[in-house]
């Protein structure tokens, strides 16, 4: 069933598909008329389907993706739009490149926050939901992003959880989704398990109530089944080798062995995970996380009250925080472990400085008299045959189970009901979410949904497999570093599950990940409500342009890195708008000159290269170049006017939209193709010579075939040729190398 495409409001400046800026705009050639333009432009692309990706094309396919956003009331920032300005390019630069582009957007739409806020003003968080969709929605067509709007998605809807829940029952017949109790941080205020991440200093980050530490039945899904797989399926993908490795040490596959260790004052037995089984002979204490399940049948009476009011004062925080502290502090459980190979008996201790995700939460401390000694430990063979059926090789994981439920209303209901009689039973059908529903709900939308925009609207399976496998998997896919680990291992996972099980012919998601950096407020910090930082994009496009924006935003620096945020500087990006809306004014017919020509070529080669490369700050200088290049010669001929128009339309698409229907060519100029470079005329007796400076392509010269110019001679011809002025002033040469009739490389 096709979805129809959204209602986008008309602004007062809009006069239609046909509506143009009025006379006194088109007179005026100093300032680029950006509001009745951009207008024009942004609901006609959206009412035409423009950037619709056609499922029976024949061209090569190209998924482009954001991480989807999760549609809050404050809608996006001038932050997101970095990341959505770069893969709009990519997705247009593309299509100009002959590929059929599916770039869609879909919203992360259930949360704790909607529900905390449906709660709070007494709204249907249905209701909540549809009102950010239209504020983000309409931001992302303001600021031009081409979009495939029909394939819109909205996770909270049930003909998106229908199939989330599908997804759940085919893991739990694989054994794959199971029960079980965990500790859990629990939120009082918001009444629900949160993850550590949102625990700082004891407390919620979103509503600040109090956490407390709880064991409480769980979903999970058994994802350590896929560790090795997840770990080995890194190699083959073009992603930052950082991101894989933060995925490799976040596993954690660590081989050791497992030594049953007999306790003095308890019939229990204690399993001891080390990846050096010799060095037992040196150890004074084992030492065990506060979270590990054999504590209570460790300690010993007299200690119990003690070790249990230790274990209630270590508050749950962030990992990564209680990992950091300073103060480490442990207690005495009054039981004793008995080495095996010596037989001495060993103090059992807890202390917050043991984790569960580091060897099981047991930790082996070596005699502080071994510390840096260069103690000789006796050959790990011979302890091994010591050890005999004690010991067992294994290996072990710092990944734990995925827990996939949340104690809250807005969620993907868990597609299975309790049964005092027959346990948990799955249903037949899709279990509706409705407001009086106390089943938990599932966190696990975001970890598929880039399967569903294949087929977004198939109400009889997650998506044709024909389609689904037509189109995935994704291509180039932007985020940020902070799902590194998270969101990224999960859709891993959870596309793997699906290929072993037939669904899918890729096991891998996303072929090509890129991490944008962070845009920080002009105060440095991260832009955010509680700091009143934060810049909304539609504020800037109001004043400046979208494509003001968009060149400014691109312009900042490498797109990896963070930069800060500065309104003033956007001045410039602006001036640069007005620049090439003033071209029209000595645009010429008629061919172009060789050297403007020349200047294309260099342009077409460089903004190429750019794009390819993702250094797309790279790309707007380049422009920024050819326009003092033509800005000093005072004219520029029709045809290197069309080629920057369609080399531009990328990054500033209103603009050159408006430029090229005003030399009355064919609309529209996103559905042009790439430029080619221009051939040069040269006398048949000539060769082209390829000038670099540091291995970088700046232009060519012709010369007479079988010139025997040597370098000095050469160099001093560049020297006064007007297209590199500039770029040879005030450097110093340390090398030329030159490969005669091909290339002139001055290395500075």
């Amino acid at each position: 069933m096709a979805k129809e495409l959204p209602n986008v409001p008309q602004d007062e400046g809009y006069k239609g598909q046909s509506g143009i800026p009025n006379e006194e705009d088109r007179l005026d050639l100093r300032r680029f008329p950006h509001t009745a333009i951009e207008q024009k432009w942004m609901h006609r692309w959206v009412d035409d389907q423009l950037y619709k990706a056609h499922d029976d094309s024949e061209k090569p396919r190209y998924f482009v993706l954001d991480m989807y956003p999760y549609p809050s009331g404050a809608g996006l920032h001038v932050g997101h739009v970095e990341g959505y300005t770069a893969t709009d390019i990519v997705s247009r630069y593309k299509r100009m490149n002959g590929f059929e582009v599916l770039h869609p957007m879909g919203w992360d739409a259930f949360g704790l926050p909607t529900e905390n806020y449906a709660i709070k003003t007494g709204k249907d968080p249905h209701q909540v939901t549809a009102d950010n969709a239209d504020v983000f929605r309409g931001q992302c067509i303001r600021t031009g992003f081409s979009i495939d709007w029909g394939r819109e998605i909205d996770t909270s809807s049930p003909e998106y959880y229908k199939w989330t829940q599908f997804i759940f029952l085919k893991l739990f017949e694989q054994g794959l989704a199971y029960k079980a109790e965990s500790p859990v941080n629990w939120c009082t205020g918001c009444q629900t398990v949160i993850a550590n991440e949102q625990v700082i200093e004891s407390h919620c980050e979103r509503c600040d109530s109090e956490v407390e530490s709880r064991k409480i039945e769980q979903w999970f899904f058994r994802i350590t089944d896929y560790a090795d797989r997840l770990i080995e399926d890194l190699e083959g993908l073009d992603w930052p080798e950082s991101t894989k490795e933060r995925q490799r040490d976040w596993i954690g596959r660590t081989e050791g062995v497992e030594i049953s260790v007999e306790l003095a004052n308890t019939d229990e037995r204690l399993t001891v995970f080390t990846t050096e089984p010799e060095s037992l002979e040196g150890a004074e204490r084992i030492v065990l996380a506060p979270e590990h399940p054999s504590i209570s049948t460790i300690v010993t009476g007299g200690h119990r009250e003690e070790v249990d009011s230790y274990i209630l004062s270590i508050p749950p925080q962030q990992e990564l925080q209680r990992k950091k502290q300073k103060k480490k502090t442990s207690v005495f459980m009054g039981n004793y472990a008995i080495n095996p190979l010596t037989g001495k008996r060993l103090e059992v201790w807890v202390a917050d400085y043991v984790f569960m995700d580091e060897y099981g939460g047991v930790r082996v401390e070596q005699a502080a008299n071994t510390k840096g000694t260069g103690t000789v430990y006796p050959d790990r063979e011979t302890v091994l045959q010591q050890l005999g059926e004690l010991a067992t090789p294994v290996v072990r994981y710092k990944l734990r189970d995925w827990i996939i439920s949340r104690e809250r209303y807005w969620g993907a209901p868990i597609p299975i009901i309790h049964c005092g009689e027959c346990g948990d039973q799955r249903i037949g059908r899709c279990l509706v979410l409705h407001r009086l529903a106390t089943c938990q709900g599932q966190h696990v939308d975001s970890a598929w949904y880039y399967l569903r925009f294949a087929d977004p609207h198939n109400i009889d399976s997650l998506g044709d497999r024909e389609l689904v496998n037509k189109w995935l998997p994704v291509n180039y896919y932007m985020g940020g570093a902070d799902h590194a680990t998270g969101h990224l291992l999960y859709a891993r996972f959870i596309t793997k599950v699906l290929h072993d099980l037939g669904y899918l012919d890729f096991d891998e998601p996303f072929t090509k990940l890129i991490h944008q950096g962070m845009i920080l407020g002009e105060d440095g910090r991260k832009m955010s409500k509680r700091w009143q930082n934060v810049v909304n994009p539609l504020d800037v496009s109001d004043e400046y342009g979208s494509d003001a924006l968009r060149i400014y935003e691109m312009f900042l620096g490498p797109l990896e890195q963070s930069k800060v945020w500065d309104t003033k500087a956007i001045t410039g990006a602006r001036r640069f708008v007005d620049r090439v809306w003033r071209l029209q004014g000595i645009v010429q017919e008629g061919e172009s000159r060789p050297e403007e020509v020349q200047a294309i070529n260099i342009l077409i080669e460089n903004v190429t290269n750019a794009v390819e490369t993702n250094r797309l700050n790279i790309a707007v200088s380049e422009f920024m170049k050819f326009l003092n290049t033509v800005e000093r010669s005072g004219r520029l001929g029709r045809q290197s006017y069309e080629t920057l128009l369609i080399l531009l339309a990328p990054l500033a698409p209103f603009i050159t939209e408006e430029l090229w229907e005003r030399l009355g060519n064919k609309y529209s100029i996103h559905q042009q193709m790439w430029p080619s470079l221009v051939p040069q005329e040269r006398p048949a007796d000539s060769i082209t010579l390829s000038i670099m400076i540091n291995n970088k392509f700046i232009g060519t010269i012709i010369q007479e075939e079988g010139s025997e110019l040597i370098d000095e001679e050469i160099y001093a011809l560049l020297l006064e040729d007007p297209k590199f002025q500039g770029k040879l002033d005030q450097v110093t040469v340390k090398k030329i190398v030159h490969r005669r009739g091909k290339v002139f490389n001055i290395l500075i």
